[in-house]
């Protein structure tokens, strides 16, 4: 037998799970990564890399790359719309 408190928590604890599981997008087919690019840096990017990671407390790299490059080309794309005038 589970006192208030402890049925509490577990309701609260699947409730949490449950709007974890329904989040917006959280199961969507469009925004599952199924398609692979492979890098490959030289011993000195790597080292660069690595220090930055280190340093900023990066746990997750390929997130951190994938951030860079695509924030790289929406800026790209926004400085190089089309010009009226």
């Amino acid at each position: 037998m589970f006192n208030k408190k402890g049925i509490s928590f577990i309701c609260h604890k699947y409730a949490a799970y449950n709007i974890m599981n329904k989040r917006p997008g959280f199961n969507c087919d469009k925004l599952k990564r199924v398609h692979r690019k492979e890098l490959l840096f030289n011993t000195s990017e790597m080292e660069v890399i690595n220090v930055y990671c280190k340093r900023y407390k990066i746990r997750n790299q390929s997130k951190f790359l994938r951030e860079a490059i695509i924030s790289r080309v929406l800026n790209k794309f926004e400085n190089d719309h089309p010009k009226l005038f």
